[in-house]
């Protein structure tokens, strides 16, 4: 389970993150969870996979979104960097990033 804790030893800006959710801890954590469903890598991973560089830019840009709201900084760096390499929304070698990413994720929820 992810904890206030775990984040910050990820090197996640919990209190920032924390002051955007309006003070509320449980709330913030509400909307951690959330942003590390499954899905949302799921669809960005398929969509790198078959091609379709404008859903991949838009996944990305929208994760890149999502994790620099919440402060969670390892997944933030990653997104914005992979966001600008689809920018072009053209082909491009982006399974490097796409790995650190999906990795990335995987770190913080096993925190």
């Amino acid at each position: 389970m992810i904890s206030i804790e775990s984040l910050k030893s990820a090197g996640c800006d919990v209190e920032l993150g924390i002051k955007r959710c309006g003070d509320d801890a449980d709330f913030y954590l509400e909307l951690v969870e959330s942003a590390l469903e499954e899905e949302r890598y799921k669809k960005l991973e398929d969509q790198i996979h078959c091609s379709d560089w404008k859903g991949a830019f838009e996944s990305a840009h929208a994760l890149k979104g999502v994790a620099s709201n919440l402060s969670l900084s390892p997944l933030t760096h990653i997104s914005v960097a992979l966001t600008e390499l689809l920018r072009p929304r053209a082909a491009c070698d982006c399974q490097e990033l796409l790995n650190k990413l999906l990795n990335a994720r995987k770190s913080l929820l096993r925190q």
